[in-house]
C-alpha cells in the first residue's frame, strides 16, 4: 500500500512546521533548510519520517524535486493515518 499526498512546500524557514491544509488537500509545510543540493528535500523526508513514524526509506518524492509542488509517497500507510499525523 502507497498513500501520495501532496505538499506546498516553503524552504529556507525559520523552523519545521506543518501550516495546515488547504480545501484541494494541500499540505502546506516550512522547511528550515535552503532549497539548494537538496538540502531542503532531504530535510522535508527527515521532518516527515518524525511525524508520522514512518522510516525515512519508505517516504520518497514522486514528483517535484525542484519545484515547491510535491506528490509526496509513503508506502505501508494509508492517506487518512499519515494527514492525521502530520496535522496532529
Amino acid at each position: 500500500m502507497e498513500s501520495v499526498i501532496r505538499f506546498r512546500v516553503k524552504p529556507g524557514a525559520g523552523r519545521n512546521r506543518v501550516l495546515g491544509v488547504d480545501e484541494l488537500g494541500i499540505v502546506h509545510v516550512e522547511i528550515k533548510e535552503p532549497p539548494q543540493k537538496g538540502k531542503a528535500n532531504r530535510e522535508l523526508i527527515r521532518f516527515l519520517a518524525r511525524l508520522t513514524g514512518i522510516d525515512r526509506e519508505k517516504i520518497r518524492i514522486k514528483s517535484g524535486l525542484t519545484s515547491r509542488d510535491k506528490r509526496i509517497a509513503f508506502e505501508g500507510a494509508d492517506r487518512e493515518t499519515v494527514l492525521s499525523r502530520i496535522i496532529g
